[in-house]
């Protein structure tokens, strides 16, 4: 449906799908045999096929057998990095490789209805750099909410990393101020969200334990503070276990992420 809408806004003609099932997402019932019409970025007929004209000189497009729904919305997605089975091979690539990867992925995402996502964090503001690029019309993609930068704190590693490659970007940080800060670069870069690494990563080629926490309150409150200020959300990934998740839901994170071991005393604390 995404790739329709495009093809409709830079095509400058109506464009009618006939014949399919429709789901409107409002809880009716599936309504066989429809048409609807695409003028620009509107739907502006749809109905039972008999009822419904089509403009003259509209394409039409025979989607009969098929689903015709409103677009899925994926809340999570890292649409610029991807498990490499040789962990050095992050280390192989140019900084310009993630983007265009990005490319692929948020094609293959339109193309399986996804309409809407939010991504997570990048290097380089790759993930920035891409959603302006599917702002702009250059390539084809959902709409994208995206985070710069994952903020971690200095000597958080998701994977064993030869000292001399090891970097301090712009998402890593020591102390609130440190924290503060870097909460600001990644806004003044374009993100519209900010994401943290809170706890342990899994697939890592260390043994870092999931309850793993390098982050002090004072820091995790800083970042949220300086989100909210500034009229953001942050969001606490990788917090996995009751201590994190409380010490995320005290600093006031707007989102828990892959919090799949909290126990009842967690959800106490997230409820409180």
């Amino acid at each position: 449906m995404g790739s329709i809408m495009s093809r409709a806004r830079m095509g400058g003609m109506a464009i009618a799908l006939a014949g399919g099932r429709l789901i409107d997402g409002n809880g009716g019932n599936p309504v066989p045999d429809t048409t609807m019409v695409i003028e620009g970025d509107a739907i502006t007929q749809i109905g039972p096929r008999a009822q419904t004209p089509v403009p003259p000189g509209a394409q039409v497009i025979d989607v009969s057998g098929k689903t015709v729904m409103p677009g899925l919305i994926d809340c999570f997605v890292n649409f610029v990095g991807e498990a490499a089975p040789d962990h050095m091979d992050p280390f192989t690539r140019l900084p310009s490789y993630p983007p265009l990867q990005g490319v692929a992925t948020v094609r293959r995402l339109l193309d399986a209805g996804i309409t809407s996502c939010r991504g997570m964090g990048s290097t380089h503001y790759a993930g920035i750099a891409l959603k302006h690029a599917v702002d702009h019309g250059l390539v084809p993609g959902p709409r994208i909410t995206v985070s710069g930068y994952t903020l971690e704190p200095v000597g958080y590693q998701r994977e064993w990393v030869p000292p001399e490659q090891y970097t301090v970007h712009p998402g890593r940080c020591t102390g609130p101020w440190e924290a503060r800060q870097a909460v600001r670069m990644n806004l003044l870069n374009g993100a519209d969200f900010i994401a943290v690494n809170v706890g342990g990563a899994v697939g890592s080629n260390i043994p870092l334990p999931l309850e793993r926490n390098d982050w002090t309150q004072e820091e995790l409150d800083a970042v949220v503070d300086e989100a909210h200020r500034r009229g953001v959300v942050a969001s606490a990934d990788n917090c996995y276990v009751d201590e994190l998740i409380g010490m995320c839901a005290r600093a006031g994170f707007d989102g828990i992420i892959h919090g799949g071991l909290v126990s009842e005393r967690g959800l106490e604390t997230l409820a409180r």
